[in-house]
């Protein structure tokens, strides 16, 4: 058994993906140092491949001085890296539907605000029909660490509010079905309705407040954040399975200090090594091999809220 994971060696400016055994042994690295880039977020494919996020297209944000990581595939060994994307700005934390999409966060502001669209779409592992999956249609919110939820139609993931906050921290949300991505009551904060509040003084609202959520089942989720690993319900009740020293706890609390040198351990993307279920692979409709492609051209007659909205108006 293996856990994937992005890796930046002591000494070294830039992340690579790695491969390394449930027992600690056997690190392999993938991706190659070929470059001033970085490559993040790596998820194994059902095909066998592995989809991530890379700065290697050296594409920069438009309103800031940060190179955007867009969503790349390579084989099972890092080789034949190529984009599955022409996005300009960022695009995080892709995690697989039990259908064989790719869900992911994807930042959006053509002809809109720089700063307010960061909501999830899907995409196959090819690259083709990318498409909103929920939000996109008002601004706030970044939607980030999307996982499905085993035996439903659900996705767990994080409300991160605003422009998104540091470390991917936000309110712990359910999207419930898979219905209208415009329908913003699909959403609800875990422990919102039982008036649950974990969040910091600053930010409004109640709800569950942490990082790297992951479903264990349609009731039971794993979360990590400053006290370190909680094991909760869908209903906001939680509890503590493993926590971080004390003194370092405090310290990463918002406002925290560290005294002396001591090194601040945190807990990130808390995962159960089992097997599950392999989503299907939707094969792909690319030829590699060709330098031109096919577009196709929908009607916007056709799509949402066009209800009495004649053609050519």
């Amino acid at each position: 058994m293996k856990i994937l994971l992005s890796y930046r060696k002591a000494g070294t400016e830039h992340y690579r993906l790695h491969e390394i055994s449930v027992d600690g042994t056997g690190l392999k690295q993938l991706t190659p140092d070929d470059g001033p880039h970085d490559d993040i977020e790596p998820l194994y494919l059902p095909c066998g491949g592995i989809v991530f996020g890379s700065s290697r297209v050296h594409r920069q944000v438009p309103c800031w001085f940060t190179e955007a990581a867009i969503l790349h595939r390579c084989d099972a060994d890092g080789a034949n890296i190529r984009p599955i994307s022409a996005n300009v700005e960022h695009e995080n934390t892709p995690c697989m539907l039990p259908d064989g999409r790719i869900l992911y966060m994807r930042w959006e502001y053509v002809d809109r605000h720089e700063g307010a669209y960061h909501h999830l779409w899907t995409v196959n592992p090819d690259g083709t029909n990318v498409m909103t999956y929920y939000g996109n249609q008002w601004a706030g919110g970044v939607y980030l660490d999307a996982q499905a939820v085993p035996g439903t139609l659900d996705v767990l993931f994080v409300d991160s509010p605003g422009h998104g906050v540091s470390d991917h921290y936000g309110f712990l949300s359910l999207l419930t079905g898979n219905g209208d991505p415009d329908n913003r009551k699909r959403a609800t904060r875990m422990g919102e309705r039982n008036g649950v509040r974990r969040a910091p003084k600053d930010v409004k609202g109640n709800g569950l407040w942490g990082r790297d959520p992951y479903p264990l089942s349609e009731h039971w989720l794993l979360y990590a954040d400053t006290e370190g690993i909680h094991l909760a319900t869908f209903g906001g009740e939680t509890e503590l399975i493993y926590g971080l020293p004390v003194g370092q706890s405090k310290a990463l609390q918002f406002g925290g200090k560290l005294k002396g040198k001591e090194l601040a351990l945190e807990c990130h993307e808390p995962r159960p090594l089992r097997p599950r279920p392999r989503e299907p692979a939707i094969p792909d409709r690319v030829d590699w091999g060709k330098t031109t492609g096919r577009l196709l051209l929908a009607d916007v007659s056709n799509g949402r809220n066009m209800a009495g909205v004649k053609p050519g108006e």
